[in-house]
């Protein structure tokens, strides 16, 4: 029988030629969604609102900012941080690229954080679609909710 024929080895085909965006730019967002995240669940009991926002200064949007510390300084919410005096570390991951437009771009992301109280240490872990949007080549985050939360 005859010998199998192959074709020459072709260099493999430039997905970013089809895709609306840069490498660079996939890069740029996948560094701010993982930074953003680390930041959302990085805090202390001893900051106020202001200095959770400017945490976030530069890696979302001024609405989204404001909207954060917002809740950030709801009463509730700063009378458990104190009283438990909670201390968190976090770092992001991005598990996956779930939707992408052309200035606009959803990831799947892992936040682990590490939680001090007074009772002792916990390492909740969330998974989280986090939207970012390129504003004038630089990109933002826009909005962040539970991955299982809306459509997809």
């Amino acid at each position: 029988s005859p010998a199998a024929t192959t074709s020459p080895a072709s260099s493999a085909p430039d997905i970013y030629a089809w895709l609306p965006f840069s490498r660079g730019d996939l890069a740029q967002a996948a560094h701010v969604t993982e930074a953003f995240g680390a930041a959302y669940e990085t805090f202390s009991y001893t900051e106020h609102a202001t200095a959770y926002e400017a945490s976030l200064a530069n890696l979302a949007t001024s609405e989204l900012s404001a909207t954060l510390a917002r809740g950030w300084a709801l009463p509730s919410l700063a009378s458990q941080r104190a009283s438990q005096r909670q201390v968190s570390t976090a770092r992001a991951v991005i598990d996956s690229l779930r939707s992408f437009g052309p200035s606009s771009l959803i990831f799947v992301v892992t936040i682990d954080q590490t939680l001090h109280t007074k009772q002792g240490t916990r390492q909740p872990s969330g998974q989280y679609a986090v939207t970012v949007v390129n504003n004038g080549g630089t990109w933002l985050v826009h909005d962040i909710e539970l991955s299982t939360a809306g459509n997809f």
